[in-house]
């Protein structure tokens, strides 16, 4: 019944009903008149297919904002005649320089952008920031000296990339291959930068190569990191540098984190810790950041699974996360699958234990992070995650290529993530200009804009880069970014009274904001 009425509502906004064939009008018309017949017949066109963008309520302009869109256009149309396809179609990281510097990137990182829903929580902090905190603490080893190996750890194999940290009581507990840290630094000179150059896994791309294997590194990142970072002394570091990054250079009020619950162990020298006091210690730090950050409301956990594994592990990990859901109402917040999902199993094959826990726990699912199509292709898991009821989807850039499906998300009001650096790091979408999102907004999808993998990508100092990626390479205005910031709220999973809260926090630094770009124009 909901789908039915808001289906509804989007045909009764667009007006659906059909518009009479031109050639028809035309036909019985002289020349002065059948030039008019025609543009009128262009103009309800041109409107109808205006009135179909998600983003079409916001057009309700002040004369500041007239004069806030003014510049910042301004400033677009300057940029795109000198470096519109270098900005589109490149690698962020051969272009960071530039685009750090422009006046347009400083107005984006400046704007408040209300809430951030896709990101994974061992990605959010500087690398250079995390490799001080990790490996200038004691009993801090490194897998260095052994053969580097090729294999990734969650798929049973027996390689460890170098560059992989852990902490050991002493020598003797660190397994071969590992060093302490402080004696690596100590006998290798720069073993800092050489450790950080084997993090910074996307470094070299500063063009793209579709024969590259991206994705390899990408994971390898993972197994190299999370050894130090959920070791508990730094993952405490970790969190409050994290929110607090979140709150004063992302703009961003409240954020929803993609964080690996089952199979996923904090540590220390003394014991290891289970999921309930992960996630309590996870409370702690948004709390302190809370009580110095008066406007940051907090976080959301999706609690996630790396989706290569097994129905049995799908089983306890569904389990897990409604226990989690139980234990931390409002905090935990939900369920995804994550990893490589060309590579991974599909929705379809969990479906058993998908079905049984759908309305016991929320999903927000990755899905349609290909560049696939056709029905037995990864492209099939928009079409499972929106019938399981997902309450957003994840990058989905496949449903561009399924109208049907996008048809549904508009009915029952599913919203996309769109993160537009990752696509284009990992090889998805080379040309923001052709990105699927820009044809999602067209056909009244409702989007959300978010940073993904932060650390990886080289945007942990600002959310802006999509942003600025996104209003350079797209048909958008002033609204259409209003549009995509209260999106974050509304789409969120927090509580009524907290996006009501969010809500008035927005709108304030939106005002202010909108005042200091309309002087711009002045």
């Amino acid at each position: 019944t909901v789908s039915v009425l808001n289906w509804c509502k989007h045909c009764q906004r667009v007006d659906m009903r059909p518009l009479p064939a031109l050639s028809v009008l035309l036909a019985s018309c002289s020349a002065d008149t059948g030039l008019d017949e025609y543009l009128q017949h262009k103009a309800a066109f041109l409107e109808r297919q205006r009135r179909m963008r998600s983003d079409e309520d916001e057009r309700r302009p002040s004369e500041t904002e007239r004069a806030a869109n003014a510049a910042l256009s301004s400033m677009r149309n300057t940029l795109r005649a000198n470096m519109s396809g270098v900005v589109a179609a490149q690698p962020l990281r051969s272009v960071k320089d530039v685009v750090r510097s422009t006046e347009l990137f400083s107005m984006l990182h400046d704007m408040p952008k209300g809430a951030q829903l896709h990101v994974h929580s061992d990605t959010m902090v500087a690398l250079d920031v995390l490799l001080q905190n990790v490996t200038h603490r004691p009993h801090c080893y490194v897998y260095w000296n052994a053969p580097e190996g090729g294999g990734l750890p969650w798929f049973a194999k027996s390689g460890i990339p170098r560059g992989t940290v852990r902490f050991f009581r002493s020598d003797s507990d660190a397994p071969a291959g590992y060093e302490a840290a402080a004696s690596l630094r100590a006998r290798i000179k720069g073993f800092d930068s050489q450790l950080l150059a084997h993090w910074d896994v996307l470094r070299g791309q500063v063009a793209y190569n579709e024969t590259t294997d991206i994705w390899g590194p990408f994971q390898r990142f993972f197994s190299m990191v999370d050894g130090g970072y959920l070791y508990r002394p730094v993952f405490e570091d970790y969190l409050n540098l994290a929110f607090l990054n979140v709150a004063d250079n992302w703009k961003t009020d409240y954020v929803e984190i993609r964080c690996l619950g089952y199979q996923t162990t904090l540590y220390d020298l003394e014991r290891t810790y289970t999921m309930a006091e992960t996630i309590a210690i996870f409370q702690g730090a948004v709390a302190a950041v809370k009580a110095v950050r008066p406007s940051f409301e907090g976080a959301g956990l999706i609690y996630s699974q790396y989706r290569h594994v097994g129905v049995d592990t799908i089983w306890k990990s569904l389990e897990d996360a409604y226990q989690m859901q139980q234990q931390f109402p409002g905090f935990v917040v939900g369920w995804d699958l994550v990893g490589k999902e060309d590579a991974g199993r599909s929705l379809s094959e969990f479906i058993e234990p998908l079905v049984a826990y759908t309305g016991k726990v929320d999903y927000f699912f990755h899905a349609g992070e290909t560049d696939e199509s056709g029905s037995n292709s990864t492209a099939m898991n928009i079409n499972d995650a929106l019938l399981l009821g997902s309450k957003r989807i994840g990058h989905g850039l496949a449903m561009a290529k399924l109208p049907l499906a996008a048809e549904y998300a508009v009915a029952q009001d599913i919203a996309v993530e769109i993160n537009l650096i990752s696509n284009q790091g990992l090889q998805y979408v080379l040309d923001a200009r052709n990105h699927p999102g820009a044809t999602l907004l067209a056909q009244g999808v409702q989007l959300v804009i978010c940073n993904d993998d932060p650390a990886i990508l080289g945007t942990t100092d600002s959310v802006a880069y999509d942003w600025f990626v996104m209003y350079m390479s797209w048909d958008v205005d002033i609204w259409s970014l209003r549009h995509f910031a209260r999106n974050s709220i509304r789409y969120s999973a927090a509580s009524p009274e907290t996006k009501a809260r969010l809500e008035r926090t927005f709108n304030g630094k939106w005002d202010s904001w909108v005042s200091r770009v309309a002087t711009l124009a002045a």
